[in-house]
């Protein structure tokens, strides 16, 4: 089944005091690297969330309301979809095979998926109903998180091999801790 790939980028990244899009292992930036990833998957078309109004990228509907406002904006961008592998850009070192196993679930059981302790990556269905429930949580006073639509979504929740998979690199300390291991990863 078609499924469209989301790279949410839109943070200011504020605690790594430079874009993290831009960040380089092996002269990749860490936004080529997570669509080399979703492309590996056979995600199509691969979509970049940013609140910004860059050639090809998709800003958010609903600015300011964090991740879910991206899987929204690209929930109604993805006309063809049948679902959405949604990825964080800070999170390079997600293998493939654990994004496979999120679509291949989330299709197999057309639910929600996502590993345990981590909303990111996931895979969300598509469907009028689901789209339905991302506007109405954004336009209403409920808690606007990705963790809360998934909550309510009877998400499965997948038991993770390796949890250094959903390590998000968020800070200049973290990205030097784990620059050298991502070289040796990212080759």
């Amino acid at each position: 089944m078609a499924f469209s790939g989301v790279i949410l980028a839109g943070g200011c990244s504020s605690r790594m005091g430079q874009d993290k899009t831009e960040l380089t292992v092996n002269e990749l930036s860490l936004l080529d690297y997570a669509k080399a990833r979703l492309q590996s998957t056979g995600a199509n078309p691969i979509l970049i969330s940013r609140n910004t109004f860059d050639m090809g990228t998709l800003p958010d509907i609903y600015p300011h309301h964090g991740p879910l406002s991206g899987v929204h904006s690209a929930a109604m961008e993805a006309k063809r979809a049948e679902g959405l592998l949604v990825i964080a850009v800070d999170m390079p070192l997600i293998s493939v095979n654990s994004l496979t196993v999120l679509v291949a679930t989330g299709q197999l059981h057309n639910r929600p998926v996502h590993y345990q302790g981590a909303s990111l990556p996931c895979y969300i269905p598509l469907s009028d109903s689901i789209k339905l429930k991302l506007e109405h949580i954004l336009t209403s006073k409920q808690n606007k998180t990705l963790e809360n639509f998934l909550y309510h979504e009877k998400t499965l929740v997948l038991q993770p091999r390796d949890k250094k998979e959903f390590i998000n690199i968020n800070t200049p300390e973290q990205w030097q801790e784990f620059h050298p291991y991502l070289k040796q990863q990212l080759k």
